[in-house]
């Protein structure tokens, strides 16, 4: 079971142009420096347009990518809003092929080296 699949938002591209007043980044000092970087930063941007192409949200890429990994049964996500889970439920009936899973792999695989 996997926690936080959307990594706090970041991987909703909710950070990409900086940390708004409001969110948990900007009030969890200990999540910020998780997550906040500039390797992540940039890795979540190269996922929109790979995610864009296979008619999904980064969210929906996110969790669909997750619940693809070896060992993992489901995953626990929140949401703020009502329509965060609209956008996010249908997530775990899309199917990655295995190109979409290579591709982001290669997104990731700068991360995983870098122990992030």
């Amino acid at each position: 079971m996997v926690w936080s699949p959307l990594a706090t938002g970041l991987l909703t591209g909710k950070y990409d142009q900086g940390i708004p007043a409001e969110s948990r980044l900007a009030r969890l000092e200990w999540l910020r420096e998780r997550w906040m970087r500039d390797e992540m930063v940039e890795a979540v941007r190269q996922l929109k347009p790979m995610a864009a192409d296979l008619g999904m949200t980064r969210a929906q890429l996110a969790i669909a990518w997750t619940l693809r990994q070896p060992g993992v049964s489901s995953a626990i996500t929140g949401a703020t809003h009502p329509q965060q889970l609209a956008e996010t439920l249908p997530a775990g009936d899309l199917r990655l092929d295995e190109d979409a899973l290579a591709r982001i792999e290669a997104v990731l695989a700068p991360l995983q080296t870098a122990g992030a």
